[in-house]
């Protein structure tokens, strides 16, 4: 909204703007929303950092209402979505954030994740594959594909898995505990609880699983 004056003076000045008005207003709105969604997502992904998840999901829902094809905030309520086990909802969202980028590793990582848990490990090893040749250094698809290994019982290839997570970032908490795990399904217990030690000794004093670690290396 512009202020107008006395429509009796001379506003040319007014007219060149006039002139612009739709493309430079348009620009000017395109902008501002861009800008909108920005604070929304970036917020988002503050509150999601924190464990907010619910609160981060407003947040991406109000970035999508402004742009719907607005990719890294479909991406990040999806991940917030998996996080609290809306599974549906995070698979319509992780699907189509790869039909629009299908190198998305976050998103092959996550929909991986999710296949895990939903029991498709087929479809778990395809994505956790494609965040690997992706991102060939990154741990995370490797420890992830181990642990479809374990759920399968291929305990063997889980601790290749956890291995080559390992040769990666030798400070990955999540591959240690997998790889631990899949020691004690071996039968060998020393491995596992040093493997378990391990995971505490590397990891954050934040780290989220400290505590179930912690209890199991209590039993």
């Amino acid at each position: 909204f512009r202020w107008r004056g006395d429509p009796e003076e001379d506003h040319a000045p007014d007219r060149q703007r006039d002139d612009a008005d739709g493309e430079d207003g348009h620009e000017s709105y395109q902008l501002l929303a861009q800008a909108g969604i920005a604070g929304d997502v970036r917020r988002g992904q503050v509150r999601r950092a924190l464990g907010e998840f619910r609160e981060a999901l407003e947040d991406f829902d109000r970035g999508l209402a402004i742009d719907p094809e607005e990719n890294r905030g479909r991406y990040c309520r999806g991940s917030a979505r998996l996080a609290i086990g809306d599974l549906d909802g995070a698979r319509t969202d992780l699907d189509k954030v790869l039909r629009v980028d299908p190198d998305s590793f976050n998103g092959r990582v996550d929909r991986g994740n999710l296949h895990l848990q939903q029991g498709r490990y087929d479809a778990a090893i395809a994505d956790f594959n494609e965040a690997m040749r992706i991102s060939p250094n990154a741990p995370e698809p490797y420890s992830n594909r181990g642990c479809v290994y374990h759920a399968l019982g291929r305990f063997d290839e889980a601790l290749a898995d956890f291995d080559r997570a390992l040769e990666r970032n030798p400070k990955y908490p999540e591959a240690y505990v997998g790889r631990g795990l899949a020691w004690e399904a071996k039968g060998d217990k020393a491995r596992a609880q040093r493997d378990l030690r391990k995971a505490l000794e590397v990891a954050p004093p934040d780290w989220p699983h400290r505590k179930t670690v912690e209890q199991w290396l209590a039993q």
